[in-house]
């Protein structure tokens, strides 16, 4: 649950295309074919904003904990609409980055009416999922992403933590030939697990490796934002995972 003097943000992959694209290395542009148009999931994430390490002279940049997150499978925008929204006020998040590629570009759109100049879209293709890839390395590498390794609790947030692991597991990567060494990742369409043979797929990873779209904003504009609490609708959490 949101507490007061934290700072969040909330990141979106929205249901409904893939963000992985065919063709030649050389296509990257917003044209590029998307390879798979069925995703099964929106998957969302809610970050603590730690900008403590934006005064370090070396790193300058915030670091980001995981506090909640959750995906929904098969669930209209429209309803997906107001529980996201419930989400976001109760958090009173300071940014919120959607995935706005195809039909996540309505989402965004009512997202963004709901939330003036907090929500930042973002258009996948070949180009920018390829430099997400890079800057999202960079912010683990750098030591700034925090996450649980588990969380030992019968929650919907439990098994998106374990969802999201599985995915990584999953997850592969190729840097493409040619100079501007673009990645092709992500978990290959039509993957399964070996253990029970259900697909994977990569929702949970994706939305948040958009967590390095927040990295590029300027965070020493304002303060933290004072969260006043309210009723909770999600479950308690343990943050001794950090």
């Amino acid at each position: 649950e949101p507490q007061t003097n934290k700072l969040y943000a909330l990141t979106l992959d929205v249901a409904g295309e893939d963000e992985g694209v065919t063709g030649s290395p050389e296509n990257t542009g917003d044209a590029a074919t998307l390879e798979n148009p069925h995703r099964d999931s929106t998957a969302l994430n809610i970050f603590e904003v730690d900008l403590s390490t934006v005064e370090d002279e070396l790193i300058k940049k915030p670091t980001y904990k995981i506090v909640y997150r959750q995906e929904w499978i098969g669930i209209k925008h429209t309803l997906l609409y107001s529980q996201i929204k419930a989400i976001a006020e109760l958090f009173n998040i300071r940014y919120l980055v959607v995935d706005s590629t195809g039909v996540g570009a309505g989402l965004a759109s009512f997202l963004d009416a709901a939330f003036p100049d907090k929500v930042i879209p973002f258009d996948f293709n070949t180009r920018t999922k390829s430099d997400l890839c890079w800057d999202f390395l960079g912010i683990i590498d750098s030591g700034r992403f925090k996450d649980h390794i588990k969380i030992d609790i019968g929650s919907d947030f439990a098994a998106a933590q374990l969802e999201f692991w599985r995915q990584v597991e999953f997850c592969e990567f190729e840097i493409l030939p040619g100079p501007k060494k673009t990645v092709r990742w992500g978990v290959p369409d039509g993957t399964r697990d070996p253990s029970n043979g259900e697909l994977v797929h990569d929702d949970l990873l994706i939305s948040a490796a958009l967590v390095a779209v927040l990295d590029q904003q300027d965070w020493t504009a304002s303060g933290p934002t004072f969260v006043i609490q309210a009723t909770d609708p999600l479950q308690d959490i343990d943050n001794e995972g950090f």
